[in-house]
């Protein structure tokens, strides 16, 4: 009980936060944070933790964040940003999957065991 009762606090906190996000960035800003680490284009993704975007922020359709995408697509070294940057990698998306279960089915279809073994 205690379990889901704190699950459901982080939750509702991440909920705001990236409500926060939205706020502070517009729809566009989170689309080109996010497409960044599914490209692998370190750099983009840099300027906005930088500038304050959480990272933690789901987008509005599949509810993805930036590590799912990473692992969607296999970039190791955006991975490996995002995680250091605060990166939650227990959030689910639309379907119900965490970052590793996309890891697992990569577009690379064997899998990314690169995330996977950072997750």
């Amino acid at each position: 009980m205690l379990r889901k009762t704190i699950s459901t606090v982080l939750m509702g906190s991440l909920m705001i936060g990236s409500a926060y996000a939205a706020e502070k960035f517009s729809d566009q800003d989170i689309v080109k944070f996010q497409n960044a680490a599914s490209r692998g284009k370190i750099e983009v993704v840099k300027e906005y933790i930088n500038k304050g975007i959480d990272v933690n922020v789901q987008d509005f359709s599949k509810e993805d964040t930036a590590l799912i995408k990473a692992a969607k697509f296999c970039q190791v070294d955006i991975a490996k940003l995002l995680l250091s940057s605060g990166a939650n990698k227990a959030i689910k998306d639309f379907d119900g999957k965490i970052a590793s279960d996309h890891a697992k089915k990569s577009s690379f279809h064997e899998g990314c065991k690169a995330i996977e073994e950072l997750l």
